[in-house]
């Protein structure tokens, strides 16, 4: 692997995701999450700020409720104790959460929409949480810059694509229904995930078993 260019390095990464039992089902959920979230908080909510007279005011409100709602929400899987299935329980997160991408829209009012917003941060926060725990549980350690570099890449180098592909259900349809696909894009990703056996089986063990299967 030393010897790895960037696209060798990332080929190499995509391949050990796809064939590890739990990842790549973890993995198409932080993405599409990623995907679903960005979009409508810094694109969506602007426009919705815009069409409601709220301004950059109201838009702050908005995103500082989603911010404090991340906050309580990583406080609260702190003092839980830990889950015994820690994936499912990502997943039912992110199944909560993408019920208030869907409810942020159609709100009425701005501190009903902060509400919301802190809704949807609340739950995003544990379920970031849990499966990147998950994730990193079950990477090799000769992989693990591999796979949080494509996690990295899923957050950051896929947020054009979000905000072309969000702006194009704007301008074809409406702002409801963009915020709409994401959500059902978030419950498609976790029901896929939660039909995979391994993903219902998934902990976070001592051991690593995934260098067994995949050697460097």
């Amino acid at each position: 692997m030393k010897g790895e260019n960037l696209f060798a390095s990332l080929w190499t990464g995509l391949r050990y995701a796809a064939t590890t039992p739990v990842l790549g089902p973890v993995l198409l959920v932080v993405t599409t999450l990623n995907l679903a979230l960005s979009a409508p908080l810094n694109v969506g909510v602007a426009l919705l700020a815009e069409n409601r007279g709220w301004n950059a005011t109201g838009f702050s409100l908005v995103i500082s409720g989603f911010g404090i709602g991340a906050v309580a929400g990583a406080l609260l899987l702190v003092a839980l104790p830990p889950a015994r299935k820690p994936a499912v329980t990502g997943l039912r997160w992110v199944a909560a959460g993408a019920a208030f991408v869907a409810l942020l829209p159609f709100v009425p009012g701005l501190p009903l929409a902060a509400v919301a917003a802190a809704g949807l941060g609340f739950t995003s926060g544990p379920a970031g949480a849990l499966l990147l725990g998950v994730v990193q549980a079950n990477t090799g350690h000769a992989y693990l810059g591999r796979v949080m570099a494509l996690v990295s890449f899923s957050a950051l180098g896929l947020v054009p694509v979000s905000y072309t592909v969000f702006a194009v259900m704007v301008e074809r349809f409406s702002l409801h229904a963009a915020f709409g696909a994401c959500a059902i894009a978030e419950i498609a990703a976790t029901g896929v995930a939660l039909g995979t056996r391994s993903i219902r089986a998934a902990t976070t063990p001592r051991e690593d078993p995934a260098d067994r299967h995949h050697p460097a």
